[in-house]
């Protein structure tokens, strides 16, 4: 094992699940089962170890059980080349969600710091297809796994934004204050922009042939927000149309990615559903190496319905990737002979669901 995996996971009245411990192997588990059955939701609740609202983007009332909805709680038992260390989520009605450390409260940015965990969802197969949102939202994601302070810049960001824009809203304001307010903008701003542009060159650069998957080629598309006095001037002046929409124009807020299949000299919104993945997973792939290079710690990997619009050539290429980099990866399927690869290291746990419980067999 290099760097950290997932020992067990205790989940008390999460989704599907009303009460269960399971363990799991520090290599690869495929998860398999019906539709149903609690595949997804398990993924989910390994994903909240990460700072965020986690795979599916849900709000923390959202993931509680139905219809007793009594809040939730998640705990991992973590194992690293320092010893085991336990994170303990949990959440309940009318309260915050709260991150504790081996019993001790943390903020959640320190889990980034602790583990790091990587996704695919079959939602993303629209990555390339849907708003500009959902791209930005994917490469502030991998940013996570490379710096640090990337969620809290945006956190503040974000804030700033809303309070320019409110400023808007009531119509009246010292022109000092706008400039005060703005100058903090593009501070983070300048960050935010520096880390997506930092982290694009260190994928790039990292892609790799030899792992049977497409290489792909990222580019950040608008203005680039790295420049203090452009950045500041560009406010400026937007200030007239912005007072009238109430909203903030200018910005890495409305920045878009870009993703060229090298070989093919084509944009990835003209592949086929197939090369999409493909290129997806050739991203994913990437992060996970270059955090190995960055950390010496591998990332954990959640790789949800993976399988499907690949052919049984990737799949194996897949998994071959994914014991040389050496990570802890759980994978689910409705079919378990989607990844019966003849690697006597994988575990296969089969998920199953009784009268809205689901629970591994």
């Amino acid at each position: 094992m290099a760097g950290v995996a997932l020992k067990s996971l205790a989940l008390n009245h999460f989704r599907s699940y009303k009460r269960g411990v399971f363990n799991f192997s520090s290599k690869g588990s495929i998860l398999f089962g019906k539709n149903g059955t609690g595949k997804t939701n398990m993924l989910e609740a390994m994903s909240l170890f990460s700072p965020g609202k986690g795979l599916r983007k849900s709000k923390n009332c959202e993931i509680s059980r139905k219809p007793e909805e009594l809040g939730w709680k998640i705990i991992g038992i973590f194992e690293s080349v320092e010893g085991l260390f336990e994170i303990e989520v949990f959440f309940q009605p009318k309260g915050e969600k709260t991150i504790l450390l081996d019993g001790k409260r943390i903020a959640q940015s320190k889990m980034n710091e602790l583990v790091k965990v990587l996704w695919i969802t079959p939602q993303m197969d629209r990555l390339w297809t849907s708003g500009a949102s959902d791209r930005r939202n994917f490469i502030d994601r991998i940013s996570f796994g490379f710096f640090s302070n990337h969620a809290k810049l945006l956190s503040s960001y974000e804030k700033l934004i809303r309070e320019r824009n409110e400023l808007f809203r009531i119509g009246s304001f010292e022109k000092s204050w706008m400039d005060a307010l703005e100058i903090q903008i593009a501070k983070f701003g300048m960050e935010i922009s520096l880390n997506r542009n930092k982290t694009i060159k260190l994928l790039n650069d990292s892609t790799n042939s030899q792992s049977g998957f497409p290489i792909p080629k990222l580019e950040l598309l608008g203005d680039d927000f790295i420049d203090k006095n452009f950045y500041l001037r560009k406010l400026h002046n937007s200030r007239k149309i912005d007072s009238l929409s109430c909203r903030t124009s200018v910005g890495p807020h409305k920045s878009d990615l870009k993703m060229t299949y090298v070989d093919k000299a084509i944009d990835a919104r003209h592949c086929s559903t197939g090369e999409q993945k493909a290129l997806l997973i050739s991203i994913i792939l990437s992060i996970s190496r270059e955090i190995i290079k960055d950390s010496g710690k591998a990332p954990i990997l959640l790789l949800d319905e993976v399988g499907a619009h690949l052919d049984d050539q990737r799949r194996r290429d897949l998994i071959n990737e994914l014991y040389k980099q050496n990570v802890q990866f759980f994978i689910t399927a409705t079919e378990l002979s989607f990844f019966e690869v003849g690697n006597d290291e994988i575990e296969y746990l089969k998920l199953e669901n009784d009268e809205g419980k689901s629970f591994m067999n």
